[in-house]
């Protein structure tokens, strides 16, 4: 499996997280597919790192004695925070970002 950082290329926003079939971008173009236009995207691979909300650490913990209906109406997975590892690969590593290929 591979996991890959997705972005909008015009604004460098992130689109999501992704895993797929190594070797099969075009798994990856199905994916983005799904929430975005793949064709205005790129992506980087990642071996490691992660995502948390610092701000709704609280939140997270007590996820457990939560509703659903209080987990859909909460916000408790918006502003996630990238570790340092992905923060750096998101903002240094300009010339790396690929555009996904639909028949690779």
């Amino acid at each position: 499996m591979t996991t890959a950082l997705v972005r909008i290329k015009e604004d460098k926003q992130l689109v999501g997280i992704f895993t797929y079939q190594t070797d099969s971008v075009g798994e990856l173009f199905n994916l983005v597919d799904q929430c975005t236009s793949p064709y205005v995207c790129e992506y980087i691979e990642i071996n490691y790192g992660g995502f948390y909300w610092f701000d709704k650490v609280d939140a997270i913990k007590g996820l457990s004695e939560m509703t659903d209906k209080e987990i859909e109406e909460g916000d408790i997975y918006n502003n996630a925070t990238p570790c340092e590892y992905l923060r750096n690969t998101m903002d240094g590593a300009e010339n790396m970002w690929e555009d996904i290929d639909r028949e690779t």
